[in-house]
């Protein structure tokens, strides 16, 4: 099923779900022979032409997961190998410098997804995410979401200003809430995107 609801220009997306193993405390992650138990120890480890290898499906149920971004100038490619992320979850975001005033739809103000913001040389492939939600929350008055009315949210890349590369990418599952730009692969392109066996599935 695909929603798209509009309530102070507010886009929902809604996805099939699906599920996957939780990889506990255990590996999950590579990069050469140095091993991680978590991704987010990987992602900050990982130095400029790295290649992120998953290991096993990890469950992020429960947890708030912090969007990635990739620094101007960076090559990072993070290869799932044929594994699943469940359950990522974020109403986290990343707030980019901007000169425009808050809510004149000017500028895009908060970035959220697997990836917040690229703006590097990127490669994501052989991955499935299933059952994510991304939908970015503050409690801050000044740039509530709802007064500043702007955004780029994904499931897998929330805004692309550099180079990014999908094979083999799978969406399947989940629900993306943003304020005027939101998808399944990729919120907004500002830059290049090739794109090779990447969708989303949806169920009706």
């Amino acid at each position: 099923m695909l929603i798209i609801a509009a309530a102070i220009a507010v886009m929902t997306v809604g996805l099939c779900a699906g599920v996957s193993a939780d990889a506990g405390s255990d590996v999950v992650a590579s990069i050469g022979t140095n091993e991680y138990t978590s991704l987010q120890a990987a992602v900050a480890a990982a130095n400029d032409g790295d290649t992120i290898r998953l290991t096993s499906d990890i469950d992020l149920t429960g947890q708030d997961w912090m969007p990635i971004e990739i620094p101007s100038g960076k090559t990072l490619t993070i290869d799932g190998a044929g594994h699943t992320i469940t359950g990522l979850t974020s109403t986290k975001y990343l707030l980019p410098p901007s000169s425009s005033t808050p809510g004149s739809g000017s500028s895009c103000y908060y970035y959220s997804g697997f990836i917040g913001v690229n703006k590097g040389t990127l490669t994501i492939k052989n991955i499935t995410f299933t059952g994510a939600n991304i939908s970015i929350q503050t409690t801050n008055e000044e740039t509530k979401v709802e007064k500043v009315g702007s955004s780029s949210l994904a499931v897998v890349v929330g805004c692309n200003n550099g180079t990014v590369t999908m094979e083999n990418v799978t969406v399947d599952g989940g629900e993306v809430t943003a304020y005027t730009k939101g998808a399944a692969l990729v919120g907004q392109a500002n830059s290049n995107i090739t794109l090779t066996n990447a969708r989303y599935l949806i169920s009706r």
